[in-house]
C-alpha cells in the first residue's frame, strides 16, 4: 500500500483543499503532516498539496521547480525549503508532489490524483 503525505493548513480556505481531497482517496495510507520533518527518513515520497495559481492538477518531480514565491502559507515554504535542503545535503529521495489547485471540480481532481498515485 502506498503512502501519501498530505500537507495543508486547515485554517486557511486557500490551503486546505488537499486535506479535503485526501478524505476521498482509498487504498492508500494517508499521513496528514504537521511539518516537513516527517519526510526525513523516507526514501520514496508522494506528497499531496495545494499549489497557488494553477487551474489543473500537476505533478512535480524536480525539487528545483518549487519556488517560495508561489506559496500559500509559511507551512508551504517550510516544505519547499526542507526538500531543497535535503537535496543540497545529498540525501536522495524519490519525490512526487501532486499539486492541486486551491479549488475546483472535486470529483475531477480526485480522479486525476487517484490515477497518479
Amino acid at each position: 500500500m502506498k503512502t501519501v503525505y498530505v500537507f495543508g493548513n486547515e485554517y486557511l480556505t486557500e490551503d486546505n483543499f488537499a486535506k479535503e481531497i485526501a478524505k476521498d482517496l482509498q487504498d492508500v495510507k494517508l499521513v496528514y503532516c504537521t511539518g516537513p520533518e516527517e519526510l526525513l527518513d523516507k526514501k520514496k515520497v508522494i506528497i499531496l498539496d495545494v499549489v497557488k495559481n494553477i487551474q489543473e492538477p500537476m505533478i512535480i518531480t524536480d525539487i528545483d521547480q518549487l519556488k517560495s514565491r508561489s506559496i500559500v502559507s509559511m507551512h508551504d515554504f517550510d516544505v519547499a525549503f526542507f526538500l531543497k535542503l535535503l537535496k543540497e545535503m545529498g540525501i536522495t529521495q524519490t519525490i512526487k508532489i501532486i499539486g492541486i489547485p486551491q479549488s475546483g471540480d472535486k470529483e475531477k481532481i480526485i480522479a486525476k490524483v487517484k490515477s497518479w498515485i
